[in-house]
């Protein structure tokens, strides 16, 4: 029992100090593990890319939102200004008045 404990610490020594990278029997392995570590690698950078991706998303569509709520304002108010009365109200400061009578048609 006591040779398993000490055992398991010597592997766990070994595997912190690195020399169990250096042993003979274990070099075979070394192009798989670092194969494993550029994987994680570039695990761990395509994570952090999707991330950056995903708060730009957000940001557009934040943007997209407030453009959108800017559009239909901007619209609302040009509907307003467009308006017979509004547009009667701002001319008579000029002097121009609307025609009491219909125009008429003149056909060729």
């Amino acid at each position: 029992m006591k040779k398993n404990k000490t055992k398991k610490k010597n592997i766990i020594a070994k595997i912190f100090k690195g020399d169990i990278l250096s042993s003979k029997e274990n070099q075979r392995y070394f192009p798989y593990i670092l194969f494993v570590v550029l994987l994680i690698i570039i695990n761990i950078t395509l994570y952090f890319n999707a991330e950056q991706l995903v708060r730009e998303i957000h940001k557009k569509e934040k943007d997209l939102y407030e453009l959108r709520v800017e559009y239909i304002t901007t619209k609302s108010e040009l509907m307003d200004k467009y308006k017979r009365s509004t547009i009667e109200n701002n001319v008579i400061s000029i002097g121009l008045r609307s025609s009491l009578f219909a125009p008429k048609i003149i056909e060729k």
